[in-house]
């Protein structure tokens, strides 16, 4: 016995009406599950690690809830990093999921999971005065928000498309 059937709730609903259930199903789990352990692993985990290696009072750690930003005397802006696996990953994501586009989802999932690791070993060679590792975080929020722009017109489009093709007249 099959308890879903993927087949037969696609053909059964209409493309638009599939389209709102996974966006809302997605932001349901990201509002109660993900984001509070985001927030969590933000201000236990990373905020107190990060204050360990600032030994004078040049460096200020800003402590926001999904984000870290780090102000160095003699910067004119902070350098930071998100906490990676939120919003601008699950909006995509769930319009991958409902295009059933499995390339979109591993390259969304592979560049998140390259985000849990890279930017934090940045933002601690910033702190250690490596200037090197500020202008790459500046540019990982470049390139980030970039890739977002470009997951979200790949899979509106889509959308679009699988729309167009489902409309009966």
């Amino acid at each position: 016995m099959v308890l879903f059937d993927k087949n037969k709730w696609r053909g059964r609903y209409s493309f638009p009406l599939q389209v709102i259930s996974y966006l809302g199903i997605f932001s349901l789990i990201y509002l109660t599950i993900v984001r509070p352990v985001r927030i969590d692993l933000n201000t236990k985990i990373l905020i107190p690690i990060f204050e360990t290696f600032t030994e004078n009072d040049s460096i200020i750690i800003e402590s926001k809830q999904r984000r870290i930003e780090i102000l160095i005397e003699g910067y004119d802006r902070s350098r930071g990093f998100g906490i990676p696996f939120g919003g601008y990953f699950w909006l995509p994501f769930s319009l991958f999921v409902v295009l059933r586009y499995k390339t979109g989802m591993k390259l969304i999932g592979l560049y998140h999971l390259f985000l849990i690791f890279v930017p934090p070993m940045l933002g601690l060679l910033f702190i250690h005065g490596i200037h090197l590792g500020g202008i790459l975080l500046r540019l990982n929020e470049i390139i980030f928000h970039a890739l977002f722009l470009i997951f979200m017109f790949v899979g509106i489009k889509g959308i679009l498309k699988k729309w167009r093709e489902n409309k009966k007249f």
